[in-house]
């Protein structure tokens, strides 16, 4: 007897393919019956009833996790001969990493792997921060209590220094340095206020900018290929990446100890740990 009524169309045989085969078996033996009209409307109702719980069931089995950002991906990490290393530069032209030591006053060369390749003694004290001219033939260094940029040459020869008092707690001075697009200096200032201030190649102020993506902020340095900075956080245990104007692009969570500095190449992301003394080096995100 035909009856116009399709399991199939009722319940799905992929989702459900069990339920089918007993439903199957349930209607060929109603359909004996000869009265139809007093057995559809209980027979319908049953299927709706059964393909709605089967559906929802597998619906939930099968949801989709949502998957958190991975963060930076360590590649690798170094222990380093460098009492307190504080902050980070890397010189294009020698394919090396320049590191300071807020204990010593010294300014160390190193390789990519850590390797340490010379050391500069300064005149400096209480280094953090560290950065080059944009031809790589001067260092700049930050002085955190001083509120001061020296410039110094590759063997170590005072040029010269300019001030800009960012903050009245000298313990939340300069942080770091870095050199922008235009030449001009980035300083950052710790905390109290946390931010950035930006000067001409002969110290005067331009602007200032507070920030307020984490609870402070440690080194800077300025992505030439990709025309913004990078910015670690010690008490945040983040790295920030910002456009030229300061606003954020995007954070990344990193497990580092004081981390105090940061450098960026094509491809990696290094990390200083002061109080670990390590060098840490990490896949730079795109």
């Amino acid at each position: 007897m035909e009856t116009g009524i399709d399991v199939r169309q009722i319940v799905t045989v992929r989702k459900a393919p069990f339920l089918y085969g007993f439903i199957r078996i349930f209607v060929q033996e109603i359909l004996k019956e000869r009265n139809m009209s007093t057995l559809a409307c209980p027979l319908l109702a049953f299927l709706l009833a059964a393909n709605f719980f089967s559906c929802n069931s597998k619906k939930q089995t099968d949801s989709t996790p949502v998957v958190s950002d991975p963060g930076i991906v360590l590649l690798s990490e170094k222990t380093l001969p460098v009492p307190e290393p504080s902050a980070l530069a890397y010189n294009a032209k020698t394919k090396t990493l320049y590191t300071v030591s807020d204990q010593n006053g010294i300014i160390y060369e190193m390789s990519l792997a850590g390797e340490i390749i010379r050391e500069i003694p300064v005149t400096s004290s209480d280094l953090e921060g560290i950065a080059f001219s944009a031809n790589f033939d001067t260092i700049y260094v930050a002085e955190e209590r001083t509120y001061q940029i020296v410039a110094y040459s590759l063997t170590g020869v005072k040029y010269d220094s300019w001030k800009n008092v960012t903050s009245s707690d000298t313990k939340n001075g300069y942080e770091g340095v870095t050199v922008n697009a235009a030449g001009n200096f980035v300083v950052l200032n710790e905390k109290l206020p946390m931010l950035l201030l930006e000067a001409d190649k002969q110290g005067n102020e331009i602007k200032r900018n507070e920030l307020a993506y984490t609870n402070d902020i440690s080194d800077i340095c300025f992505d030439a290929a990709e025309n913004c900075y990078w910015i670690v956080s010690d008490e945040s245990k983040k790295i920030l990446k910002l456009k030229p104007d300061y606003t954020l692009i995007n954070s990344w969570s990193v497990n580092v100890a004081q981390a105090e500095g940061i450098a960026v190449t094509t491809d990696e992301i290094y990390v200083v740990s002061d109080s670990d003394q390590k060098l840490l080096i990490y896949k730079k995100p795109k």
